[in-house]
């Protein structure tokens, strides 16, 4: 039973491997099997922990996208991302979690130039009084809106009391039970 609440926990706090390190993970694994014994006491040592690290490496996060976005990405260097998070380990270091976030992002930024060059050339294709954007120019676009985008996303968190990290844990460990088990705060 724990050993299924910590995955399914471990699973929504950070399904993307995007924050928690490998190192946090086996930390965390102390309370894998005393989950239910946590419950049956009213404790939760193991949230406790859990939000406080998830906390922190948030934060750290903030300070990889906005520094990542802010220059160009060298789109020469021939470089492989696993896209699945299913097959994609968490990463050893900071370094690591960091390299990570870089190629995220300058994957993102590859999709979106392309779908805005594809916009455009129909734009023009329609109508060939249409001023295409350069790379240069739809690549700068396109980390701006990235930008704008994770900055939307780390303030809709920063707005997750702990009260609200603990319904996803407590959700976690009744679900337990079947997908149609929840818990609902007061």
């Amino acid at each position: 039973f724990s050993k299924d609440a910590f995955r399914l926990y471990l699973e929504r706090m950070d399904f993307n491997k995007r924050f928690l390190l490998a190192s946090d993970v086996e930390a965390f694994k102390m309370y894998e099997t005393r989950i239910d014994d946590e419950t049956n006491a009213g404790t939760f040592k193991f949230f406790d922990l859990s939000y406080e690290v998830l906390q922190e490496r948030m934060k750290e996060a903030q300070g990889y996208y906005r520094e990542l976005l802010a220059q160009p990405f060298d789109y020469q260097a021939d470089e492989e991302i696993e896209l699945d998070e299913e097959k994609r380990e968490f990463a050893t270091t900071r370094n690591d979690l960091k390299e990570l976030w870089r190629k995220l992002l300058k994957y993102q930024t590859l999709a979106r130039i392309t779908e805005d060059m594809e916009k455009q050339e129909k734009a023009h294709a329609e109508n060939d009084t249409v001023t295409l954007k350069t790379f240069d120019e739809l690549e700068k676009s396109s980390r701006e809106f990235l930008l704008k985008s994770n900055d939307r996303f780390f303030e809709r968190m920063s707005k997750w009391e702990r009260e609200d990290q603990k319904e996803v844990y407590i959700n976690s460990i009744v679900n337990v039970y079947g997908p149609h088990t929840g818990f609902f705060p007061p």
